[in-house]
């Protein structure tokens, strides 16, 4: 018999996140859904992580501007259990770009590689950046009432 997740419609989510701190040893990609009474983290192994609300104390958002990461950070007011540990912060984080060394490179200061992989870079930062706001302004939405 298998068994299938429900995916509901126009339920708030962002895909391809990681968390902090990790299910299991690995790093696990999955997606964040925002219901009308808490978040859902649902990674590639099959594992759920629910978060309530009201057990959120603050609620962090940092953008990637000058960072390799855009994250979503809650810091809860009672501990939850993250594999065999009990933790007060949950991140949910992507990578932005790619970290990048240029050894023996001639001096040549501008690429016409190096100047196409910035501006590729330059836009995925903003579609990225735009979709955590709109997640954002929506969980906003859904929970206004609340």
């Amino acid at each position: 018999k298998q068994w299938y997740q429900r995916r509901v419609r126009g339920v708030p989510r962002l895909k391809d996140l990681y968390m902090r701190p990790n299910v299991s040893t690995k790093r696990v990609i999955g997606t964040l859904e925002a219901h009308s009474n808490g978040f859902r983290f649902s990674n590639s192994h099959g594992s759920n992580i629910d978060i309530i609300y009201n057990t959120i104390k603050f609620a962090f958002f940092q953008p990637c501007d000058k960072e390799m990461l855009i994250m979503l950070h809650f810091y809860l007011r009672h501990p939850v259990m993250i594999g065999k540990k009990k933790t007060y912060h949950i991140s949910f984080y992507t990578e932005v770009g790619e970290i990048m060394t240029a050894l023996g490179k001639s001096s040549h200061m501008y690429d016409r590689d190096d100047i196409e992989a910035e501006h590729a870079e330059r836009e995925m930062r903003q579609k990225l950046k735009s979709a955590f706001k709109i997640f954002i302004e929506k969980v906003e939405n859904l929970t206004s009432g609340k």
